[in-house]
């Protein structure tokens, strides 16, 4: 697999999402000022502005140093359609050029009207380490046009890329490059960070407020 360079996120960008944290503390804290001194308006209004202002100059460099992945804008789509096309089926069945498709980042691949279902999947599957890609395969129930298409893909997917980089949604089952599942999941980690520090926040806010 190639390894995708990181950049670091940028002392602008973690000021940034340093202020938008400081938001939502400062408005939580705001209303709690608001409950336990309703006429002061001076000092709710301070306390909203000043949340956002100190945690961007403490929390935007550190969130600033974090890195992400540098992943250049390149369409797939081209190169998906060139190793696909010994797929084709001619016109009227599956072809590249109707069936699969793009919005310049995801790699959207309908695998309805399809005969060799599995060669499909596992070459497209040599993409998925660059790009994220969506097979649409169904909801697989019994009132489908494939009802077992969205199984067989599932399986043929899952003996080669682990059950965390792949999304299954209503209709369709998304597999994520594992640099964008990285970032996903500290994402992810981050925000039960500020959610569960929030009520502490809060808490401490209103004994102070008392």
């Amino acid at each position: 697999m190639d390894e995708i360079p990181l950049k670091r996120v940028g002392i602008s960008t973690g000021v940034q999402a340093g202020a938008v944290l400081g938001l939502y503390v400062g408005f939580s804290v705001a209303v709690v000022s608001a409950l336990t001194r309703p006429d002061d308006l001076f000092r709710h209004l301070r306390l909203f502005c000043l949340f956002p202002i100190v945690f961007a100059f403490t929390l935007g460099p550190m969130l600033g140093l974090r890195k992400i992945p540098d992943i250049p804008y390149v369409n797939p789509l081209h190169e998906a359609r060139v190793i696909l096309e010994e797929y084709n089926e001619g016109q009227g069945n599956w072809r590249t050029v109707s069936h699969v498709q793009s919005d310049g980042r995801m790699l959207r691949i309908d695998l309805n009207n399809l005969s060799n279902i599995r060669g499909v999947v596992k070459t497209s599957l040599k993409l998925s380490n660059k790009h994220p890609i969506r097979f649409i395969v169904g909801r697989g129930s019994k009132t489908s046009r494939n009802p077992d298409l969205r199984n067989h893909v599932l399986g043929y997917i899952e003996k080669d890329i682990p059950s965390t980089r792949v999304k299954r949604t209503t209709s369709s089952i998304e597999v994520m490059p594992p640099t964008v599942h990285s970032q996903v999941e500290k994402s992810n980690k981050i925000e039960k960070m500020v959610l569960l520090s929030l009520p502490i926040v809060i808490f401490l806010a209103w004994l102070e407020l008392q």
